[in-house]
């Protein structure tokens, strides 16, 4: 009877064209997959020259000079390739002195390249020092390759399936970073792996925290999570490596390239934030602070619009995490946790790329995993594909778009997390109920 009543299910499905409702589902998925990791993987100048846009190409010819476009080791990768070999030549100050590293290009790259300035702590000289003595393509390979087996380790450390493995860092965020050879793989599994092995191994949780200071903003609001949840010795060995690092750093290169961040390197990043709207970066931005910019607002408006929600963001996080402090996140709780804590980071930070979710692309994954079913309504899984049409859409719309996407995140995973943590604080009360004598018991049944 049951094997007759799942039949007759099964032959009442819709279908479309010979194809069930889910088969249409998927059929959208894949071809919606395929097109956002070709975006993320392609530049997008390339797909709007493709499109033939008239008003698109116009708007693009008078942003920046047609150029040749580069390969993909020659981007974000070749700068801290270029930033090692200066480091073993104790010419670091060149990287911020626009002529002299313009020859240092024309040098090791034989044409001009378009390298954005150099905006990272001095900690990024230590991979890029280890790098630094391959030929160039070769080293961009074995980065791309390196960062995501590590990924893949954190993540499977802190017990991810394979499937929400291989959807987050191998999703649209992901690709887009792996084509620039950056960080974003890397330090977006190193941030999901702290966050869900802070109470059970604090020793991983830390090293994988003490990670993420290669790029900040993706766990900004990470350390305030532990210290609401008192994971003290989470936080204390990612301190603790974070002060080894500093010291090989200082050590190997010397106390003045500090200071050259400090004072000249902190004054470009500062520069770029400010750009007028719009510029090739800020359209696949993640920060409310170039949202406003992509409005029209002045510089003083949008900073403080981004002090405005990022206050918010940080206190509805805070109250949140505060309210489950007493209670042992389950595995119902963890996962949309964790997305919060990840959403919390980007949105609270005025710098940030839509190559920098990858954080959020693992989250997304492992939410739609929990739910054991692929729907093409279920908001996270077009959060996930996102960052591969964040881009395209700034371009189309004129506006960027990306902050609200992460805050509509922030929002599910902040009710996923309200509603599991009520969820477990009724049982817990249930389970400290006085049980019933033993004969009432039996009388009950």
């Amino acid at each position: 009877m049951k094997a007759l009543n799942r039949r007759l299910i099964q032959e009442k499905q819709p279908t479309v064209r010979g194809l069930t409702k889910a088969g249409k589902n998927m059929a959208l998925f894949l071809i919606f997959s395929a097109f956002s990791l070709s975006v993320a993987v392609c530049d997008y100048r390339t797909m709007i020259s493709m499109w033939g846009t008239q008003a698109l190409a116009k708007h693009y010819q008078s942003q920046r000079a047609p150029q040749p476009l580069p390969m993909p080791y020659e981007g974000d990768f070749a700068n801290l390739w270029l930033a090692g070999r200066l480091a073993r030549a104790n010419d670091i100050a060149v990287l911020y002195q626009p002529r002299q590293i313009a020859q240092y290009h024309d040098r090791f790259f034989h044409h001009p390249v378009a390298t954005p300035p150099w905006l990272y702590p001095p900690l990024a000289f230590l991979p890029g020092f280890l790098f630094s003595f391959l030929p160039l393509r070769i080293a961009f390979w074995f980065w791309n390759i390196g960062t995501i087996i590590i990924a893949a380790i954190l993540l499977r450390l802190a017990r991810l399936t394979w499937i929400s493995i291989g959807l987050g860092i191998l999703g649209p965020a992901s690709m887009a970073s792996i084509m620039l050879g950056q960080y974003g793989t890397l330090v977006g599994a190193a941030t999901v792996a702290t966050l869900l092995l802070s109470r059970k191994e604090p020793l991983l949780s830390g090293s994988a925290l003490a990670l993420t200071a290669f790029k900040p903003q993706t766990a900004l609001v990470v350390p305030v999570a532990f210290v609401l949840q008192s994971q003290w010795k989470a936080l204390a060995y990612a301190i603790g490596i974070g002060l080894i690092l500093l010291a090989l750093d200082v050590i190997l290169f010397g106390i003045h390239p500090w200071w050259l961040y400090l004072t000249k390197g902190l004054a470009e990043s500062r520069a770029v934030l400010d750009y007028r709207w719009p510029q090739s970066n800020e359209m696949s931005g993640t920060s409310f602070f170039w949202m406003f910019r992509s409005f029209g607002s002045g510089v003083l408006t949008s900073e403080a619009a981004q002090l405005t929600a990022s206050t918010i963001v940080i206190l509805a996080m805070s109250y949140l995490i505060w309210r489950c402090r007493s209670t042992s996140l389950t595995t119902d709780s963890v996962i949309p946790y964790a997305a919060m804590v990840c959403s919390a980071s980007l949105l609270v930070s005025p710098y940030g790329y839509s190559m920098d979710m990858v954080s959020c692309s693992v989250c997304c994954a492992m939410l739609m995993a929990q739910r054991r079913k692929l729907t093409i309504n279920d908001p996270m899984l077009w959060i996930w594909l996102w960052p591969g049409v964040a881009p395209i859409m700034s371009h189309i719309t004129g506006v960027l778009l990306t902050p609200l996407v992460l805050f509509i995140m922030f929002l599910l995973s902040a009710r996923s997390l309200s509603l599991s943590t009520g969820k477990s604080i009724a049982i817990t009360a249930q389970t400290q109920q006085p049980s019933l004598p033993k004969r009432h018991w039996r009388l009950t049944q």
